[in-house]
């Protein structure tokens, strides 16, 4: 992405043009870049989170906390990838240039590909919090059993 991008500037510093193509190419080589690092973080549990409770909290209401936040986050990217193939089927019904000969809209397809993939990993972060949980519940309790 960098020699293409270093290259357009050279054409256009240089010789005052520059591949028409190069700018589309490189926006859809930094969308796909981005949502395959936002899937990559969600898988790991590295995403970007607004955690305002969790380090307030005994260890185990955090971990119960965590089941609710990532059904939330489940639902929120579930919602999105429905609004982004909206998106795309808007697009793709007002297709306004072609890209190599493709349709320029197809590069949105990694759009609610990583959603649908991040609410997924969202899914499975929540069974196994809630499966944590659980874990904790049960150990607490057996000591208290007489």
């Amino acid at each position: 992405m960098v020699i293409l991008a270093l290259l357009q500037i050279a054409l256009r510093a240089i010789w005052g043009t520059g591949w028409p193509w190069i700018e589309p190419v490189l926006g859809i080589l930094l969308l796909w870049t981005a949502l395959a690092g936002a899937v990559a973080a969600t898988g790991q549990r590295r995403h970007i989170a607004m955690d305002l409770l969790s380090h307030l909290l005994p260890s185990r209401a955090a971990t119960a906390l965590r089941v609710p936040a990532n059904l939330v986050a489940a639902v929120l990217c579930g919602a999105l990838t429905v609004a982004a193939l909206r998106f795309i089927r808007l697009q793709s019904e007002t297709e306004t240039g072609r890209l190599f000969g493709w349709p320029v809209w197809w590069a949105s397809i990694a759009i609610p590909a990583a959603l649908a993939l991040m609410s997924l990993r969202f899914l499975v972060h929540a069974a196994l919090a809630a499966r944590q949980a659980a874990r904790a519940s049960a150990s607490v309790g057996g000591c208290d059993a007489p």
